[in-house]
């Protein structure tokens, strides 16, 4: 069901009362029913990749740790602190788990 704020008016234009406490609970609670929905059925596929070994960047810094999980949103890896990279960089360091 898609609940719209259009569709409220539509509602309440044929209730008796439409601006009534329990006529506004009720469009509440569905509205909130509707977003549930919504959020349950909306999930992006999740992508996990095992680094195989210690990966650093063309300066030498620490990019990925060997044996770690990371995981792949949009083509990039992501680790527990929220730093990304292009996967495409490093695909050759990972195996798909």
């Amino acid at each position: 069901m898609n609940m719209t704020s259009e569709r409220i008016k539509e509602i309440q234009e044929q209730t008796p009362y439409p601006n009534s406490v329990s006529v506004m609970l009720a469009l509440k609670q569905v509205w909130n029913e509707c977003e549930q929905e919504k959020i349950k059925n909306y999930s992006i596929p999740v992508v996990i990749w095992r680094c195989n070994h210690p990966v650093t960047d063309t300066f030498g810094n620490h990019v990925f740790t060997k044996n770690r999980v990371y995981e792949e949103v949009d083509g990039l890896i992501i680790d527990n602190n929220g730093d990304r990279a292009e996967l495409s960089l490093y695909e050759d360091n990972f195996t798909l788990i």
